[in-house]
């Protein structure tokens, strides 16, 4: 079995990247048991690689597919994102792909139930 190939760019050792990494390795210790490959990249020492995979925003994560590239940003606090990047059971949805990219797909299916919600319960 191929290891995951994942990398996290941060700015030094901010708050917000010691969180980040210690959040992801969390997740790929309990879930990836090891078969994964992390290369963390301080974007403040290799300002060449992060802007060779259009990191515009620290912490990103990345991680390259067949199809491309796909990424989420921020502390990483979300393990449901996390699992669907990540996970081992992962399946290539290119319609999922853009969201997440955007920054987005954290609310992805929360914001339309509560929205259905409030609007059963306002008629």
């Amino acid at each position: 079995m191929s290891k995951t190939q994942i990398r996290l760019y941060v700015a030094g050792r901010s708050a917000n990247a010691v969180r980040a990494l210690r959040n992801l390795t969390r997740f790929c210790e309990q879930r990836l048991h090891g078969a994964y490959e992390l290369r963390v990249v301080d974007v403040l020492k290799e300002p060449e690689a992060a802007a060779a995979d259009g990191v515009i925003a620290t912490p990103t994560l990345i991680k390259e597919t067949p199809d491309g590239i796909e990424r989420i940003f921020g502390s990483l606090d979300d393990a449901a994102e996390l699992e669907r990047l990540l996970g081992p059971r992962m399946r290539q949805d290119r319609s999922t792909n853009g969201r997440r990219a955007s920054g987005k797909g954290k609310d992805d299916g929360k914001d339309a139930g509560a929205r259905e919600h409030g609007r059963a319960g306002s008629k």
